[in-house]
């Protein structure tokens, strides 16, 4: 079984495409022309299945469409539109030069300035303007707004963030 905790958010299906069992798909990272990857990952009813990709083509930096093995039906297809799309992290390195972006830091321990433990980046909330940590204590749950200004330290080998908060801000959650 693939966890969430073994893989990162690339992009979406977002059609399928022709005649030719193509499937088109938005992708945060050019990452997929990269010919070491030989497959996706889709979430499918919360289930992380992975797909060997039979070709692919880009139609820009962030869009293509592709076609994977074993998906021959256009109702197959149909099924897999709105999925979204995952790599393994050990695909990590091949974006290093590119643009982060927070949902790789899901998984991630969140401790102040102080180096207390405030709890685990559990998703990232996207529904206001301003996106949200959504980030798991021992008795409940913490929305902490994503601004440059709070990191202090990011470090991805031991997956910890140091985040200097304002005064009061974990009292009001």
């Amino acid at each position: 079984m693939i966890l969430s905790t073994e893989i990162f958010p690339i992009g979406k299906i977002v059609k399928t495409h022709g005649a030719k069992d193509e499937l088109l798909f938005q992708c945060e990272f050019n990452i997929l022309e990269n010919n070491e990857i030989e497959f996706i990952i889709l979430e499918i009813e919360g289930i992380y299945v992975p797909f060997f990709i039979k070709s692919i083509r880009f139609f820009s930096s962030d869009s293509g469409a592709l076609i994977l093995e074993n998906v021959k039906t256009e109702k197959k297809r149909k099924e897999l539109i709105g999925c979204s799309m995952f790599l393994s992290k050990e695909y990590l390195h091949l974006i290093s030069n590119e643009k982060p972006t927070t949902q790789l830091l899901i998984g991630f321990e969140l401790y102040n300035a102080n180096n207390e433990f405030i709890g685990v980046i559990e998703s990232i909330n996207d529904t206001t303007n301003n996106p949200l940590f959504v980030v798991g204590t021992k008795n409940d749950e913490l929305l902490i707004p994503i601004a440059d200004e709070f990191f202090m330290e990011i470090d991805e080998e031991k997956k910890k963030i140091i985040v200097n908060l304002p005064e009061g801000l974990l009292d009001i959650n």
